[in-house]
């Protein structure tokens, strides 16, 4: 079904694909709490035209919005919505952005309702200055020459030693699984494929993990005072097995935002849309062009860095993410790699007090709150009282007429089932007895003889004969 619910001209041509209600009570709060920055007014269900089909259409819009997954594959084949939101995908109907469906908010995902709007302002700013709207630049070095690669790290040099992002990729980047049950050797992950850099905005480089520019790179990683990763327990331990020693800081980007926004997903690939609005899902030409891809991964995790460090900032809570992660994880890190003497005795004394003042504290507590907000299990008390009394406590139910005539139905049930139970016993026993009695009878019985043509013939004349 097409139709049209625009209300004003100067809003710009943006179709919502999706199967809903436009005037659905989540959908209207999510416009209603988002102000479009032009016309400077809450956005409302009939500033958009909509659409309930899945596959495009001849119709061309400014912009499409596709919400959920179906809708997204239905207009790009491309899915699905949670990696994919966000991104601009060119389509026969126009650009289109995907984002996530009401129903899908409405389903305890409420703090996702933020990135619905973001998502709907980005729509909008395609719509009025067309798709090209963010289109920056890069410049990417990809199967760099030795000379490239020390012409990178001269100018990394000569701009004062900046953070430097790096990615590392190998046969399963892709998956970053837990590899702790695995041998090292025959461990795929730890097999370094190429190494990307990068220390300026919009510029990287992918560098193959071969012999004379794999000591480059591990060169100017020892050399970095502060390095940055996106999920470093998965990049880091394959760089120190292939022989890096970081010497200076390693900033997580993952943890940063994290601290930034707990509430999020945390994949830089979905992460990117905030800060990077000039990428495409660059993740599905991962196959097509893997060094690009590898030299995307450093240029986009360096931007996001920058800006998760600013929000940061201005909320004051930069040097707390420094102190807590970076500085103490540092720590951290030597302690593990070094271990922990423990005295065991004195652990154990330890753990025993604790024990004990948690167990005053919980004594205190339960001494305190009034009982009638206390849990009791069962709820009616024990039908019996058990042998062991230890922590139990005698209380006296006094129930409500409610309650009292649920209790007396509940005893009638229980009475009416009982006389059931035992009329059907009655009535078996009675059947049991009938058969046995016959049974009897049948045993008790004198043989008869048989019928011959010339009537009855008994045993003993059959054997006398």
């Amino acid at each position: 079904m097409d139709g049209s619910m625009k209300n004003e001209q100067t809003f710009p041509d943006v179709c919502v694909y999706g199967d809903f209600d436009p005037r659905d009570a989540t959908w209207e709060r999510l416009l209603r709490r988002t102000t479009d920055p032009i016309l400077r007014r809450p956005l409302s269900a009939g500033d958009f035209s909509y659409s309930r089909a899945t596959v495009p259409g001849t119709t061309r819009h400014a912009c499409n919005v596709a919400l959920g997954t179906p809708a997204l594959t239905g207009l790009t084949s491309y899915s699905p919505i949670e990696q994919l939101r966000g991104y601009i995908f060119p389509t026969p109907n126009g650009p289109t952005i995907g984002t996530y469906h009401p129903e899908y908010i409405k389903k305890g995902k409420w703090n996702l309702a933020r990135i619905v709007q973001l998502d709907l302002l980005k729509a909008l700013e395609v719509a009025r200055n067309g798709a090209d709207v963010f289109f920056r630049d890069k410049a990417y070095v990809v199967s760099p020459s030795y000379a490239e690669v020390q012409r990178f790290i001269a100018s990394w040099r000569a701009a004062g030693f900046p953070p430097l992002a790096f990615d590392i990729e190998t046969p399963y980047s892709d998956e970053a699984s837990d590899a702790e049950d695995m041998v090292f050797e025959d461990d795929a992950s730890y097999t370094i494929l190429m190494v990307s850099l990068a220390f300026e905005p919009f510029k990287a480089i992918s560098i193959p993990w071969i012999p004379g520019l794999k000591e480059l790179v591990i060169q100017v990683l020892e050399e970095a005072p502060t390095t940055l990763v996106w999920n470093a327990k998965f990049d880091v331990p394959r760089l120190v097995a292939n022989g890096v020693t970081f010497g200076g800081e390693i900033v997580d980007g993952m943890l940063a935002w994290h601290w930034l926004e707990p509430a999020l997903p945390m994949g830089l690939k979905y992460v990117s849309t905030f800060f990077c609005p000039d990428m495409h899902a660059w993740k599905l030409a991962m196959h097509k062009n893997f060094q690009w891809y590898n030299a995307a991964d450093s240029d986009v995790l360096l931007r996001v860095y920058l800006g998760i460090k600013e929000r940061l900032a201005e909320q004051g809570r930069w040097d707390t993410f420094m102190r807590h992660f970076v500085k103490f994880g540092k720590l951290l890190n030597k302690m593990t790699v070094r271990g922990v003497t423990i005295d065991h005795e004195r652990r154990a004394e330890a753990r025993s007090r604790f024990g004990e003042r948690f167990s005053g504290v919980v004594a205190r507590a339960n001494e305190r709150a009034p009982r009638s907000i206390k849990p009791v299990h069962p709820k009616r008390g024990y039908a019996k009282a058990p042998e062991d009394l230890t922590g139990l406590v005698q209380l006296i139910v006094e129930l409500t007429p409610e309650e009292e005539a649920r209790e007396r139905q509940k005893v009638e049930r229980e009475h009416v089932r009982a006389e059931k139970r035992k009329a059907i016993d009655r009535r078996k026993a009675e059947r049991i007895a009938k058969r046995l009695a016959k049974e009897a009878a049948r045993a008790n019985k004198k043989p008869r003889g048989k019928k011959t043509p010339h009537g009855p013939v008994h045993a003993k004349q059959l054997k006398e004969a």
